[in-house]
């Protein structure tokens, strides 16, 4: 790899920046990530496997506005709680406004 691109491309630094980025949001829309969690939460008991898109459907009467990327900290919260774990699938988001990006499989862990 050229310098060039060693000064461009470094997974380790876009890692962290990525974590703290979403330490952050989620700090900044802390009353909203509970909220959130809750979702996750309903959701993981519903849904044996599920994406962030029906968690979003159990916050459609939330009036809390958050940063639509506080989701990420609500879901690592889920995640290091033991509710739900990552697949190694993704499926096409059916919102609108995802314009049918992929999302992570969750594995619920609820009883």
């Amino acid at each position: 790899m050229s310098e060039k691109e060693d000064d461009f491309l470094d997974p380790r630094l876009a890692k962290e920046l990525r974590d703290e980025a979403i330490r952050r949001v989620g700090e900044n829309n802390g009353h909203w990530v509970c909220h959130a969690h809750l979702a996750i939460i309903n959701t993981a008991r519903k849904h044996r496997e599920f994406t962030t898109d029906r968690v979003w459907v159990q916050l459609l009467d939330c009036e809390l506005e958050a940063e639509p990327r506080a989701m990420g900290a609500a879901v690592r919260a889920a995640e290091r709680a033991g509710i739900i774990k990552a697949t190694d699938r993704w499926e096409l988001s059916a919102m609108k406004t995802c314009n049918r990006r992929p999302k992570r499989v969750w594995r619920s862990l609820m009883p």
